[in-house]
């Protein structure tokens, strides 16, 4: 008779071992990868709530989702070239802008009716080569170039403005322009191998000026505070940095993370835990003590990662190549309890909280009375501790790991109940 308890445990433990010492820390358990109806490359998403989200790239591509990521549809466009940027400001009417290859001038596309038509006008200075755009109402809307100018539209996109810029240092390209108040914004850019550059307003976007924060281009920001923004970005050869301003950008801090790649774009979850994806390096950069430390965590999918957005602890997404589309999974930071599972089953659950410092607990289930051993390892998978608890009824048991003798880092805990069950769970230490 064929024991199929003993070749399930044989499998798993194969499986276990395999995955402690290849290594790497997938972000597998914080991200869950959508199906998509693209192999083309995505590099912006964008939504308005926890159901609604666009994401656009190669091609004149926008994709649509209605049930926050779990299915997208493609939207038909106007146009068939790379789509730079895209912004909504509610399930309706949103924005994006597209350059042609063979250039000819920009695009501007716009919809009031969720992506389902879009109209499309050329901008009025063919010269220039949009980069950027942002809307803070229906009104009210500003694009960036690729020579560092900005311009301001009060009529929904129909007319558009030069605004002047009193710095002595324009001409860089411009990434992002978010605004935290209407009379106050900021946007982000600069050249790569001469200076990464911020751009701030005081005066609804009306007269910018500029500055230099760091040495590569910054991609992306986001406001902490009226005072606190942290921004992020890099290249190919210097890596990935961030810089930070806590007096509203008068001055800057500039932080190399010392990560190969650069940050293209930064997600905030928690006024602790940051997001960034490092593109063409295929790693993210993650932060669980808001920027004191970072963790390089690799794509699982091995591509390269270039938006994220969360709107909440509990949604997120990522876009990147190859239609790559990622939905952050609650339950991988104890965010979601798990309940409701019976003992009919075997199961380790997901440590809470995660990341912890220094204490998190660790829960487990039974279907049958067994001795159970916990082990945990590094991410080499060297072992570093074995908790043998001996023979456990069938139900729900917890322990209290004490992880102070540990350094901040990625690990492994491994569950054996007699010879029927093995699993393995990732936990993150951050001090």
């Amino acid at each position: 008779m064929i024991n199929y308890c003993k070749i399930k445990t044989t499998f798993c433990a194969i499986f276990v071992v395999s995955l402690i010492f290849s290594g790497k820390s997938f972000a597998v358990d914080y991200w869950i990868q959508q199906t998509s109806p693209t192999n083309k490359n995505l590099t912006i998403c964008t939504f308005v709530d926890s159901l609604n989200g666009w994401a656009c790239g190669d091609s004149g591509l926008i994709l649509y989702t209605s049930d926050g990521g779990t299915s997208w549809v493609i939207q038909n466009t106007p146009v068939n070239y790379y789509l730079e940027d895209i912004v909504f400001i509610n399930e309706n009417t949103g924005w994006a802008v597209s350059n042609e290859f063979f250039f000819s001038g920009s695009t501007i596309l716009k919809t009031t009716n969720g992506g389902t038509n879009w109209d499309t006008t050329t901008f009025f200075d063919t010269t220039v080569v949009l980069s950027s755009i942002q809307f803070t109402d229906s009104n009210n809307g500003w694009v960036g170039s690729y020579y560092g100018n900005i311009f301001k539209t009060t009529d929904g996109g129909a007319n558009w403005s030069l605004c002047p810029d009193s710095s002595t240092s324009p001409g860089f390209t411009i990434r992002r322009i978010k605004f935290y108040s209407p009379g106050y914004g900021l946007a982000c850019g600069g050249r790569i191998d001469i200076v990464g550059t911020m751009w701030k307003t005081t005066n609804n976007g009306s007269v910018w000026y500029s500055q230099p924060v760091s040495s590569e281009p910054v991609f992306d920001f986001e406001f902490m505070d009226s005072l606190t923004v942290l921004a992020v970005g890099g290249d190919f050869e210097y890596g990935a940095f961030t810089s930070k301003t806590t007096d509203g950008g008068v001055n800057w801090n500039y932080t190399s993370l010392k990560l190969f790649g650069q940050g293209e774009a930064l997600a905030i979850r928690t006024p602790s835990n940051f997001w960034v994806p490092l593109g063409f390096s295929q790693n993210w950069a993650v932060t669980f003590n808001g920027g004191t430390s970072w963790l390089e965590i690799p794509v699982e999918q091995t591509r390269a990662v270039h938006d994220a957005q969360f709107i909440d602890p509990m949604h997120g997404w990522a876009v990147g190549d190859s239609g790559l589309i990622l939905k952050f999974n609650p339950k991988s930071v104890g965010i979601e309890p798990i309940s409701g599972i019976l003992p009919g089953d075997y199961s380790l659950l997901q440590n809470y909280p995660n990341p912890f410092n220094p204490f998190t607990t660790i829960e487990y289930v039974l279907k049958k009375p067994a001795l159970v051993k916990i082990t945990v390892f590094d991410i080499t998978g060297k072992q570093l501790d074995v908790f043998d608890l001996g023979k456990k009824s069938i139900g729900t048991h917890r322990i209290n790991f004490n992880g102070s003798r540990y350094a901040s880092g990625v690990y492994y805990y491994t569950l054996n109940a007699g010879d029927d069950f093995v699993e393995t769970k990732k936990m993150v230490i951050v001090k």
